[in-house]
């Protein structure tokens, strides 16, 4: 893989990347979202948590019928201006952030009950 390298010079002339608007399907509803081409994936997961009301780690961002992982890149994707995305909600994400939460609780509890006298 060729990788250039950036000068100083060219960083500070360069423009920032232009901001795309994404189409979002969740169950029947539609949003559209603007957001920068070169963010990631998971990036638009925290900007949809907002208007779908789900976690970032409980959702699935599904793009030409792929699951892109959080940590790709709309570009590279190939997401442009206007393209379609359908948001998924993952259950066995869910279940797996609940008990993680339980778990915390747990030995929190069991912390203070040791701590106190």
């Amino acid at each position: 893989m060729l990788v250039q390298k950036r000068s100083q010079e060219s960083e500070s002339a360069s423009k920032p990347a232009p901001a795309i608007r994404v189409l979002v399907k969740y169950g029947s509803a539609y949003h559209e979202i603007c957001v920068n081409s070169q963010a990631t994936f998971g990036e638009l997961k925290k900007l949809l948590s907002g208007p779908t009301g789900l976690h970032p780690l409980d959702q699935k961002i599904l793009y030409k019928d792929k699951e892109r992982e959080s940590t790709a890149y709309l570009d590279t994707a190939g997401v442009k201006d206007k393209s379609k995305l359908v948001v998924l909600e993952d259950l066995k994400a869910q279940a797996k952030r609940c008990l993680e939460m339980r778990r915390a609780a747990k030995s929190e509890q069991a912390s203070k009950s040791i701590s106190c006298p």
